[in-house]
């Protein structure tokens, strides 16, 4: 049988693709050219396992990597994807790193992201700034982000980007604009969205600049590894075409 299908030794199956293209991302925010990836599929065919690679090698790599998981149940609340991403990371750091990691814009985000009160300029902010608070919080968030990639480059992941909320979404959105030129990355995995029913969670989808992964469903040649990794003896070929046709090819299935 085939090997090739084999992406690595815990049996990420037929992802070679999309493993390069994760690492190259992540060799790009090391050369400061940070973007985004966005890894769509359906439930079960492999984005978490693509999102834990992902976080592995930024770390061998010596990245900072904050990550954070969406849930259907907590998609009301503002702001709680960010939260997730940066509250604890600045909670628990010392006072020095935490004050100049909030130095400059990155304390117009204090109070979104840990609650603690905004420091607001002697005088007003020009242009948008000045009078539109959801501008404040997200231009604060981007230099949040930037102020912690200047220590070491950075990966924000965030797992089932279908349930973000939209606060969190329209941040993150804002951050992506703002890559070129900086050790910082967006990794995200999410399934099929309508733009139209989700505006602000499908922007960053849609996003021209963002490259997008989609996983394929599984062959017969990884199915039946699959299978076989399972079963103490070689797994009949009927039974692998079996396997194939109910699953779809769906690795979780």
């Amino acid at each position: 049988m085939d090997q090739s299908v084999v992406a690595g030794p815990a049996m990420l199956l037929e992802r070679e693709h999309e493993v390069e293209r994760v690492r190259a991302a992540l060799r790009a925010v090391g050369r400061r050219d940070g973007g985004i990836v966005v890894i769509e599929g359906a439930a079960g065919i492999g984005k978490s396992r693509l999102l834990e690679m992902a976080v592995a090698r930024a770390s061998d790599l010596g990245f900072r990597v904050l990550s954070a998981r969406a849930t259907e149940l907590e998609q009301g609340f503002p702001f709680g994807v960010v939260r997730q991403l940066f509250e604890r990371l600045l909670t628990e750091a010392d006072s020095a790193d935490r004050d100049r990691w909030r130095s400059g814009a990155a304390a117009l985000a204090a109070e979104v992201v840990t609650g603690a009160p905004t420091i607001v300029p002697t005088a007003p902010s020009p242009g948008p700034l000045a009078g539109d608070p959801s501008y404040a919080w997200q231009h604060g968030l981007y230099w949040l982000a930037s102020n912690l990639s200047a220590d070491s480059p950075l990966v924000l992941v965030v797992d089932d980007f279908q349930w973000c909320d939209a606060p969190s979404a329209r941040a993150l959105a804002f951050i992506a604009r703002r890559l070129g030129g900086q050790p910082l990355a967006l990794i995200l995995a999410t399934r099929p969205l309508d733009p139209a029913l989700t505006p602000e969670v499908g922007t960053l989808p849609a996003d021209p600049a963002a490259e997008l992964l989609r996983p394929p469903p599984l062959t017969h040649a990884a199915v039946a590894l699959l299978v076989a990794d399972r079963l103490p003896a070689e797994p009949d070929p009927a039974f692998v075409r079996a396997c194939l046709e109910v699953t779809g090819g769906n690795p979780f299935l």
